[in-house]
């Protein structure tokens, strides 16, 4: 039996609550361009580094047996990512950190694979219960943060194009929705707590309706959305655990048709169709539709990671283009990977939640019946699960995502019989370990230098487009239109910072030097539409160069009459 390393799994908790808490609330106003999404991926990468330095210097320690075929997917799952990088025509910049207020790049989904495993390898209920208090404590602060927001406190004055201003530290109205509706679900499990004291329930109640209200502040349903399912399939394990059988059953059999009748109206059918079948919901299934097409037609290696939005107008038709119905993302994160990644990735993608399927329902067919907490935590990744069908991949929120099914994952391996943790989630130590021994534990050089190591990585890695977002931001402050287009061509490159500096040149009438900015975008980001309208609008009329970014306009937008060349 293995023993394993009490360092090796303090340094992993710590590094990954820590990552928690940055990767949600992290926002840096008055500092770079993107101050929401871009410091959340800084973080998350360096973290990432530092993680992968822990789990490598002694990953014979942690890794077991029954751990194989999530490491397995992981690596191959990264490997594949690697491949799409290597192989990528589009600018490296691009394909590594995705595109800008995105930034769910390559870099990203490798750093959210490392947090999944490193979470599966040390789950245990201590863990677990350090998790949920970390994950109160941030959706408390941002539902305080979103009252602030709601009475016009904002402290930081975010240019909004939303129709509510409550937002959070995610920058959209839909993500705040989305973690309320799961603070809700965790508030909700705890108020069915038997175990827990009356008074300690009627806190969550309070919680759980303060955060039903931070989801109808944010004008969002998302956060109802995902909260109904993570709330029912408590709501059934409660029910099973209690020895209430033909209510369990009640509640299995709503959840099924419940979800029937939703999928039913995305095809205009069922009682619900009227409802749900309108406005952001019918451009939520012609964004899906859109984005199968684009898998059928590049099912290996897809069109590049965040290049969703570049694609889309390829496949609109005529009535479409009429609608002027644009996007950047599938709004659907297994459609989104799909059409980025092609099938190959979408299938090992589907595998770590197919893996995460098979834990709960091993954990729930045991004599010993699972948990509150673990009950909870299923709750928890199932109100995701629902979030992540009709929505975008949120740094911030997305984390979560990964570190449930992870936790879930290991939960399963390491209270299986011949596990090395104990039932309270104490983990027994080697003192057998080459290295230093200090105060009962052993002291083990190699994992400093190996964290050093992969946190330097992670750095190197990371910290170019920080660097390169606050030269941008800094050269806005001169004023000098000169700076400001020097500031384009800033590496790594950032199609968004060139399509800024050349709306900016345009409207203040320095149109030859806008027209040098957007000739200079296509040569870096090739199926930029708006670079290439850019092009269009100031180049001659008639001239070589209007025909070419017409032609090119049409090739992008094919069933628009507006590019059609005479």
């Amino acid at each position: 039996m293995k023993v394993k390393n009490a360092q090796q799994i303090n340094q992993l908790e710590k590094l990954l609550l820590a990552m928690l808490y940055g990767t949600t609330l992290l926002v840096l106003p008055y500092t770079v361009s993107d101050p929401i999404n871009l410091p959340k991926m800084v973080l998350l990468v360096v973290m990432a580094g530092a993680l992968t330095g822990i789990l490598l210097s002694d990953r014979k320690s942690l890794e077991t047996k029954a751990h194989k075929p999530l490491i397995t997917i992981g690596i191959l799952f990264i490997s594949n990512l690697l491949i799409l990088l290597t192989i990528s025509r589009l600018t490296f910049s691009e394909s590594l950190y995705g595109t800008s207020g995105r930034n769910t790049g390559v870099a990203t989904y490798v750093s959210f694979t490392v947090v999944a495993v490193a979470c599966a390898l040390i789950s245990n209920e201590k863990f677990i219960r350090k998790v949920f208090t970390s994950f109160l404590l941030i959706g408390m602060t941002l539902l305080i943060y979103g009252f602030f927001q709601y009475f016009g406190l904002e402290p930081f004055p975010y240019i909004n194009v939303y129709q509510s201003n409550v937002f959070g530290t995610f920058g959209n109205p839909n993500f705040q929705s989305s973690f309320m509706g799961m603070l809700a679900v965790i508030g909700a499990a705890f108020v069915l707590n038997s175990s827990l004291k009356f008074s300690h329930r009627i806190v969550f109640m309070v919680l759980v309706g303060s955060s039903l209200l931070g989801v109808y502040l944010t004008n969002s349903i998302q956060g109802f959305f995902n909260f109904a399912f993570g709330i029912l399939f408590i709501v059934f394990f409660y029910f099973k655990t209690t020895g209430r059988k033909f209510l369990a059953k009640v509640t299995l059999v709503l959840s099924f048709f419940g979800a029937l009748f939703l999928i039913a109206s995305f095809f205009k059918l069922g009682p619900l169709a009227d409802v749900l079948y309108k406005g952001s919901m019918a451009a939520r299934v012609y964004y899906w539709k859109t984005a199968v097409k684009i898998a059928i037609d590049h099912p290996i290696t897809g069109v590049g990671m965040d290049q969703y939005g570049d694609w889309l107008r390829v496949y609109r038709s005529s009535e479409q283009v009429t609608t002027n119905l644009t996007a950047d993302s599938a709004h659907n994160i297994y459609l989104d990977v799909l059409s980025s990644g092609g099938f190959p990735l979408f299938a090992l993608f589907c595998s770590f939640t197919l893996l995460t399927i098979f834990s709960i329902i091993r954990v729930s067919r045991r004599k010993e019946l699972p948990s509150g907490n673990y009950i909870a935590l299923s709750g928890l990744w199932i109100a995701f699960q629902a979030q992540s069908l009709i929505s975008i991949s949120q740094i911030g929120v997305a984390i979560w995502g990964w570190v449930f099914a992870g936790l879930l994952i290991g939960y399963e391996i390491n209270t299986r019989e011949d596990s090395v943790s104990t039932p309270e989630g104490k983990t027994k130590v080697n003192f057998e370990t080459k290295g230093r021994k200090k105060a009962g534990v052993v002291f083990r050089p190699q994992l400093i230098i190996a964290t050093s190591v992969g946190l330097t990585l992670g750095l190197i890695i990371a910290l170019p487009p920080f660097f390169s977002a606050q030269h941008y931001y800094n050269a806005f402050k001169t004023s000098d239109a000169r700076v400001i287009k020097a500031a384009a061509s800033l590496q790594p490159y950032n199609r968004n910072s060139f399509l800024q500096v050349a709306g900016i040149l345009m409207s203040n009438k320095f149109e030859k030097d806008a027209l040098d900015v957007a000739n200079e975008a296509v040569v870096h980001f090739p199926n930029s539409f708006a670079a290439w309208k850019v092009i269009a609008e100031l180049s001659e009329k008639g001239s070589k160069a209007q025909n070419i970014a017409i032609r090119k306009l049409h090739t992008l937008d094919p069933n628009n009459p507006a590019y059609v060349l005479p």
